[in-house]
Protein backbone atom coordinates (compact mmCIF):
# COMPACT_ATOMS: atom_id res chain seq x y z
CA UNK A 1 0.00 0.00 0.00
CA UNK A 2 1.42 3.31 -0.96
CA UNK A 3 2.06 5.78 2.27
CA UNK A 4 2.82 9.12 2.58
CA UNK A 5 5.66 9.53 5.16
CA UNK A 6 5.39 12.56 7.25
CA UNK A 7 8.68 13.83 9.31
CA UNK A 8 8.49 15.50 11.89
CA UNK A 9 11.17 16.85 13.15
CA UNK A 10 11.69 18.47 9.49
CA UNK A 11 8.23 20.23 10.25
CA UNK A 12 9.24 21.22 13.65
CA UNK A 13 12.67 22.53 11.95
CA UNK A 14 10.08 24.85 9.40
CA UNK A 15 8.04 25.86 12.03
CA UNK A 16 10.85 27.47 14.57
CA UNK A 17 12.02 29.09 11.60
CA UNK A 18 8.47 30.62 10.62
CA UNK A 19 8.11 31.66 14.18
CA UNK A 20 11.20 33.51 13.81
CA UNK A 21 10.71 35.62 11.01
CA UNK A 22 7.59 36.38 12.12
CA UNK A 23 8.67 37.39 15.57
CA UNK A 24 10.95 39.73 13.09
CA UNK A 25 8.52 41.19 11.74
CA UNK A 26 6.31 41.60 14.92
CA UNK A 27 3.43 40.20 12.87
CA UNK A 28 0.86 36.90 13.66
CA UNK A 29 1.58 34.35 11.28
CA UNK A 30 -1.29 31.65 11.25
CA UNK A 31 -0.72 27.98 10.28
CA UNK A 32 -3.21 26.71 7.64
CA UNK A 33 -1.82 23.53 7.79
CA UNK A 34 -4.68 22.10 4.84
CA UNK A 35 -1.71 20.84 2.76
CA UNK A 36 -1.90 18.11 5.52
CA UNK A 37 -5.54 17.88 6.24
CA UNK A 38 -4.62 19.43 9.70
CA UNK A 39 -3.12 16.18 10.79
CA UNK A 40 -3.58 16.57 14.84
CA UNK A 41 0.27 15.12 14.96
CA UNK A 42 1.18 18.14 12.50
CA UNK A 43 -0.45 20.49 14.72
CA UNK A 44 0.72 19.32 17.79
CA UNK A 45 4.21 19.95 16.40
CA UNK A 46 3.57 23.57 14.68
CA UNK A 47 2.07 24.87 17.87
CA UNK A 48 4.62 23.24 20.38
CA UNK A 49 7.04 25.79 17.95
CA UNK A 50 4.82 28.85 19.65
CA UNK A 51 1.92 28.59 17.32
CA UNK A 52 -1.73 29.82 19.58
CA UNK A 53 -3.74 29.35 16.90
CA UNK A 54 -4.72 27.71 13.20
CA UNK A 55 -6.59 28.30 10.68
CA UNK A 56 -8.34 25.39 9.37
CA UNK A 57 -10.03 25.62 5.53
CA UNK A 58 -13.00 22.95 6.39
CA UNK A 59 -14.88 22.39 9.73
CA UNK A 60 -14.95 19.10 9.83
CA UNK A 61 -10.65 19.73 10.01
CA UNK A 62 -11.17 21.31 13.48
CA UNK A 63 -13.45 18.76 15.58
CA UNK A 64 -11.46 16.70 17.84
CA UNK A 65 -8.53 18.87 18.06
CA UNK A 66 -7.77 21.91 20.15
CA UNK A 67 -10.07 24.64 22.34
CA UNK A 68 -12.21 26.34 20.46
CA UNK A 69 -10.46 30.11 20.90
CA UNK A 70 -7.64 28.34 18.92
CA UNK A 71 -9.08 27.63 15.66
CA UNK A 72 -10.22 30.19 13.41
CA UNK A 73 -12.55 29.24 10.51
CA UNK A 74 -10.81 30.91 7.45
CA UNK A 75 -13.18 29.41 4.96
CA UNK A 76 -16.38 31.12 4.87
CA UNK A 77 -19.39 29.39 6.61
CA UNK A 78 -21.96 27.57 4.56
CA UNK A 79 -24.86 28.90 5.89
CA UNK A 80 -25.88 25.77 7.13
CA UNK A 81 -23.41 24.76 9.18
CA UNK A 82 -23.50 28.19 11.36
CA UNK A 83 -24.23 26.48 14.87
CA UNK A 84 -21.32 23.98 13.92
CA UNK A 85 -19.25 27.14 13.44
CA UNK A 86 -20.27 28.69 16.89
CA UNK A 87 -19.57 25.52 18.68
CA UNK A 88 -16.12 24.83 17.29
CA UNK A 89 -14.53 28.17 16.41
CA UNK A 90 -13.83 31.48 18.23
CA UNK A 91 -12.98 33.72 15.06
CA UNK A 92 -13.83 33.02 11.35
CA UNK A 93 -13.68 34.94 7.79
CA UNK A 94 -17.38 35.98 6.61
CA UNK A 95 -18.47 37.91 3.83
CA UNK A 96 -21.93 37.39 3.85
CA UNK A 97 -24.14 40.02 6.86
CA UNK A 98 -26.85 38.04 7.10
CA UNK A 99 -24.15 35.16 7.83
CA UNK A 100 -22.86 37.12 10.65
CA UNK A 101 -26.23 37.56 11.74
CA UNK A 102 -27.11 34.10 12.18
CA UNK A 103 -23.71 33.89 13.99
CA UNK A 104 -24.65 36.28 16.51
CA UNK A 105 -27.90 34.24 17.45
CA UNK A 106 -25.94 30.73 17.66
CA UNK A 107 -23.59 32.50 19.98
CA UNK A 108 -25.73 34.06 21.67
CA UNK A 109 -27.92 30.46 22.20
CA UNK A 110 -24.42 29.46 23.19
CA UNK A 111 -23.81 31.71 25.22
CA UNK A 112 -20.60 32.58 23.69
CA UNK A 113 -18.59 35.74 21.78
CA UNK A 114 -17.87 35.03 18.01
CA UNK A 115 -14.95 37.36 16.61
CA UNK A 116 -15.14 37.89 13.16
CA UNK A 117 -12.62 39.36 10.18
CA UNK A 118 -15.02 40.53 7.05
CA UNK A 119 -13.87 39.23 4.12
CA UNK A 120 -12.84 41.80 1.46
CA UNK A 121 -11.99 41.19 -2.49
CA UNK A 122 -8.59 42.91 -2.99
CA UNK A 123 -8.90 41.91 -6.98
CA UNK A 124 -8.01 38.14 -6.28
CA UNK A 125 -12.09 37.70 -7.21
CA UNK A 126 -12.12 34.10 -4.94
CA UNK A 127 -14.39 35.94 -2.07
CA UNK A 128 -15.07 38.96 -0.17
CA UNK A 129 -17.37 41.81 -0.32
CA UNK A 130 -16.62 44.92 -2.66
CA UNK A 131 -15.13 47.71 -1.60
CA UNK A 132 -18.67 49.53 -2.12
CA UNK A 133 -20.88 46.92 -0.35
CA UNK A 134 -17.81 47.45 2.89
CA UNK A 135 -19.27 50.43 5.10
CA UNK A 136 -22.99 49.06 5.13
CA UNK A 137 -21.97 45.67 6.14
CA UNK A 138 -19.63 46.63 8.71
CA UNK A 139 -21.84 49.19 10.47
CA UNK A 140 -24.01 45.81 11.03
CA UNK A 141 -21.44 43.96 12.48
CA UNK A 142 -20.54 46.70 14.86
CA UNK A 143 -24.34 46.43 15.80
CA UNK A 144 -24.28 42.89 16.66
CA UNK A 145 -24.10 41.94 20.59
CA UNK A 146 -22.25 38.85 20.60
CA UNK A 147 -19.91 39.20 17.45
CA UNK A 148 -16.80 40.62 17.96
CA UNK A 149 -15.77 42.51 14.76
CA UNK A 150 -12.00 42.51 14.64
CA UNK A 151 -11.47 43.81 11.49
CA UNK A 152 -11.16 42.61 7.47
CA UNK A 153 -8.91 40.01 5.88
CA UNK A 154 -8.47 39.35 2.09
CA UNK A 155 -7.02 36.26 0.10
CA UNK A 156 -4.63 37.44 -2.35
CA UNK A 157 -2.53 35.26 -5.21
CA UNK A 158 -4.86 32.05 -5.38
CA UNK A 159 -7.66 32.14 -7.84
CA UNK A 160 -6.18 34.42 -9.94
CA UNK A 161 -2.64 34.25 -9.28
CA UNK A 162 -1.83 37.67 -9.90
CA UNK A 163 0.94 38.72 -7.26
CA UNK A 164 0.51 42.19 -4.97
CA UNK A 165 2.42 45.44 -5.79
CA UNK A 166 2.72 48.20 -3.07
CA UNK A 167 -0.12 49.34 -4.49
CA UNK A 168 -1.88 46.81 -2.24
CA UNK A 169 -1.01 49.77 1.00
CA UNK A 170 -3.24 52.02 -0.71
CA UNK A 171 -6.25 49.33 -0.08
CA UNK A 172 -5.33 48.47 2.93
CA UNK A 173 -4.81 52.43 4.37
CA UNK A 174 -8.79 52.81 2.94
CA UNK A 175 -9.95 49.81 5.09
CA UNK A 176 -8.22 51.02 8.17
CA UNK A 177 -9.35 54.37 7.67
CA UNK A 178 -13.18 53.13 7.31
CA UNK A 179 -12.77 51.29 10.56
CA UNK A 180 -11.94 54.08 12.55
CA UNK A 181 -14.29 56.15 10.87
CA UNK A 182 -17.21 53.36 11.68
CA UNK A 183 -15.67 53.27 15.41
CA UNK A 184 -13.24 50.23 15.22
CA UNK A 185 -10.57 52.31 15.70
CA UNK A 186 -7.29 49.44 15.88
CA UNK A 187 -8.77 47.59 13.02
CA UNK A 188 -6.53 43.63 12.57
CA UNK A 189 -5.43 42.75 8.49
CA UNK A 190 -5.25 39.20 7.81
CA UNK A 191 -4.12 38.48 4.49
CA UNK A 192 -4.04 35.14 2.77
CA UNK A 193 -1.21 33.56 0.69
CA UNK A 194 2.32 32.56 1.07
CA UNK A 195 3.43 35.15 -1.18
CA UNK A 196 2.84 37.52 1.35
CA UNK A 197 6.00 36.78 2.97
CA UNK A 198 8.21 37.29 0.42
CA UNK A 199 6.14 40.58 -0.58
CA UNK A 200 6.67 42.04 3.35
CA UNK A 201 10.52 41.45 2.84
CA UNK A 202 10.53 43.56 0.04
CA UNK A 203 7.40 45.87 0.68
CA UNK A 204 7.26 46.05 3.93
CA UNK A 205 4.10 45.55 6.75
CA UNK A 206 2.32 48.68 6.36
CA UNK A 207 -1.08 48.35 8.39
CA UNK A 208 -0.76 44.02 7.90
CA UNK A 209 -1.36 42.57 11.29
CA UNK A 210 -1.70 38.60 10.17
CA UNK A 211 -0.63 36.67 7.17
CA UNK A 212 -1.85 33.35 6.92
CA UNK A 213 0.08 30.62 5.20
CA UNK A 214 0.93 26.72 4.98
CA UNK A 215 4.00 26.31 2.45
CA UNK A 216 7.11 27.65 5.42
CA UNK A 217 5.97 24.90 6.86
CA UNK A 218 5.61 22.13 4.35
CA UNK A 219 7.37 23.03 1.62
CA UNK A 220 9.39 26.01 2.69
CA UNK A 221 8.97 27.46 -0.83
CA UNK A 222 6.38 29.85 -2.25
CA UNK A 223 4.45 27.19 -4.72
CA UNK A 224 3.68 29.73 -7.48
CA UNK A 225 7.17 31.30 -8.05
CA UNK A 226 8.99 28.13 -6.79
CA UNK A 227 11.32 30.23 -5.02
CA UNK A 228 12.70 30.67 -1.23
CA UNK A 229 10.68 31.59 1.26
CA UNK A 230 12.46 34.35 4.01
CA UNK A 231 13.13 33.65 6.93
CA UNK A 232 14.80 29.85 6.34
CA UNK A 233 16.57 27.52 5.19
CA UNK A 234 13.87 25.48 5.77
CA UNK A 235 13.53 21.81 4.91
CA UNK A 236 11.88 21.00 1.89
CA UNK A 237 11.69 16.94 3.24
CA UNK A 238 8.50 17.19 5.49
CA UNK A 239 7.21 15.14 2.99
CA UNK A 240 7.56 12.32 0.97
CA UNK A 241 5.23 9.48 -0.78
CA UNK A 242 6.55 5.71 -0.98
CA UNK A 243 5.66 2.89 -3.32
CA UNK A 244 6.49 0.06 -4.63
CA UNK A 245 7.64 -1.63 -8.12
CA UNK A 246 4.66 -3.99 -9.72
CA UNK A 247 5.95 -4.56 -12.56
CA UNK A 248 9.07 -3.50 -14.86
CA UNK A 249 9.84 -4.03 -18.41
CA UNK A 250 11.87 -2.67 -21.40
CA UNK A 251 9.44 -0.77 -23.77
CA UNK A 252 10.04 0.29 -27.34
CA UNK A 253 9.02 4.15 -26.79
CA UNK A 254 7.93 5.62 -29.79
CA UNK A 255 6.41 2.94 -31.63
CA UNK A 256 2.61 2.88 -31.89
CA UNK A 257 0.42 0.13 -32.14
CA UNK A 258 -1.79 -0.35 -35.99
CA UNK A 259 0.44 3.19 -36.90
CA UNK A 260 -1.85 5.78 -35.41
CA UNK A 261 -0.13 8.88 -34.56
CA UNK A 262 -3.27 10.75 -32.97
CA UNK A 263 -4.41 10.58 -29.23
CA UNK A 264 -8.08 8.82 -28.25
CA UNK A 265 -9.77 12.26 -28.25
CA UNK A 266 -8.76 13.40 -31.83
CA UNK A 267 -5.36 15.53 -31.31
CA UNK A 268 -2.19 15.11 -32.97
CA UNK A 269 0.08 12.58 -30.39
CA UNK A 270 2.99 14.77 -29.56
CA UNK A 271 6.46 12.66 -29.43
CA UNK A 272 7.24 11.25 -26.16
CA UNK A 273 10.74 11.97 -25.01
CA UNK A 274 13.27 10.25 -24.46
CA UNK A 275 12.67 7.53 -27.91
CA UNK A 276 13.90 4.11 -28.30
CA UNK A 277 14.22 1.39 -25.87
CA UNK A 278 13.32 2.43 -22.41
CA UNK A 279 13.25 0.73 -19.02
CA UNK A 280 10.18 1.30 -17.21
CA UNK A 281 8.38 0.51 -13.67
CA UNK A 282 4.94 0.61 -12.80
CA UNK A 283 4.71 1.95 -9.49
CA UNK A 284 1.29 1.24 -7.53
CA UNK A 285 -0.01 5.15 -7.06
CA UNK A 286 -1.66 7.01 -9.87
CA UNK A 287 -3.69 10.03 -10.80
CA UNK A 288 -6.47 9.14 -7.90
CA UNK A 289 -3.91 9.28 -5.14
CA UNK A 290 -1.72 12.48 -6.10
CA UNK A 291 -2.49 14.18 -9.42
CA UNK A 292 -3.53 17.54 -8.69
CA UNK A 293 -5.36 18.07 -12.45
CA UNK A 294 -6.52 22.13 -12.56
CA UNK A 295 -5.30 23.92 -9.79
CA UNK A 296 -6.40 27.89 -9.57
CA UNK A 297 -7.88 27.65 -13.11
CA UNK A 298 -4.29 26.82 -14.51
CA UNK A 299 -2.95 23.72 -15.91
CA UNK A 300 -0.46 22.35 -13.53
CA UNK A 301 2.34 20.45 -14.67
CA UNK A 302 1.25 17.29 -12.43
CA UNK A 303 4.98 15.22 -13.14
CA UNK A 304 6.32 17.94 -11.62
CA UNK A 305 3.99 17.37 -8.16
CA UNK A 306 6.07 14.16 -8.05
CA UNK A 307 10.03 13.94 -8.06
CA UNK A 308 11.77 11.17 -8.03
CA UNK A 309 14.41 10.46 -4.67
CA UNK A 310 16.33 7.62 -6.47
CA UNK A 311 19.39 9.57 -8.86
CA UNK A 312 18.57 8.68 -12.68
CA UNK A 313 14.76 7.91 -12.51
CA UNK A 314 11.72 10.49 -13.65
CA UNK A 315 8.35 10.43 -13.76
CA UNK A 316 7.00 9.97 -17.38
CA UNK A 317 3.27 10.03 -16.92
CA UNK A 318 0.52 8.76 -14.88
CA UNK A 319 -2.82 6.38 -15.42
CA UNK A 320 -5.40 6.69 -12.76
CA UNK A 321 -4.01 4.18 -11.05
CA UNK A 322 -0.06 3.69 -11.70
CA UNK A 323 2.83 6.00 -11.58
CA UNK A 324 5.06 5.42 -14.83
CA UNK A 325 8.60 5.77 -13.94
CA UNK A 326 11.56 5.97 -16.62
CA UNK A 327 14.20 3.83 -14.72
CA UNK A 328 17.10 3.56 -17.91
CA UNK A 329 19.95 5.82 -16.90
CA UNK A 330 19.73 4.87 -12.84
CA UNK A 331 22.45 2.23 -12.23
CA UNK A 332 20.55 0.57 -9.86
CA UNK A 333 19.11 -2.87 -10.49
CA UNK A 334 15.32 -2.79 -9.83
CA UNK A 335 12.94 -6.19 -9.59
CA UNK A 336 9.27 -6.46 -8.41
CA UNK A 337 8.72 -4.94 -4.77
CA UNK A 338 11.41 -2.76 -4.55
CA UNK A 339 10.63 0.32 -3.21
CA UNK A 340 10.76 4.10 -4.69
CA UNK A 341 10.00 7.15 -2.71
CA UNK A 342 9.03 10.72 -4.27
CA UNK A 343 9.12 14.06 -2.78
CA UNK A 344 5.14 15.16 -3.57
CA UNK A 345 4.44 18.92 -4.36
CA UNK A 346 1.54 20.69 -2.20
CA UNK A 347 -1.39 19.35 -4.36
CA UNK A 348 0.03 15.76 -4.40
CA UNK A 349 1.07 15.84 -0.72
CA UNK A 350 -2.94 17.36 -0.16
CA UNK A 351 -4.54 14.48 -2.47
CA UNK A 352 -2.67 11.72 -1.07
CA UNK A 353 -3.36 12.59 2.94
CA UNK A 354 -6.98 13.00 1.86
CA UNK A 355 -6.97 9.25 -0.05
CA UNK A 356 -8.16 6.24 1.80
CA UNK A 357 -5.68 4.31 -0.64
CA UNK A 358 -2.49 5.95 0.91
CA UNK A 359 -1.50 4.93 4.44
CA UNK A 360 -0.18 7.97 6.69
CA UNK A 361 2.92 7.51 8.15
CA UNK A 362 4.56 10.10 10.98
CA UNK A 363 8.43 9.62 11.10
CA UNK A 364 9.97 10.63 14.51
Amino acid sequence: MPSLRINLEALRHNAEKASVWAQKWSLTLLPVLKGLDSHPRVLEVVAKAGFLRFGFSEIGEASGWGQRDNKVLIQICPPSRIKEAAELFGRSFQAEIEVVKALDKAAEGLNLTHEVFLTVDLGDAREGLNLDQLPQALEAALTLKNIKVLGFAAILSCLSSALPDSSLFTSLEWLVNLARAKGLMDPLISLGGSVMLNFVESEGLGPITEIRAGDPFLLGRDIYRQIDLPGGPYRPDVCEIQTEIVEIRLRQIGLSIGGGAKHACGQDQPPISPQGPRLRALLELGRFHVSPGRVCGLEENELDQLICLTPGCFVTGLTAGYIILDVTDCPLKFKAGDKISFVPGYWAAAQAVRSASVKVEILH
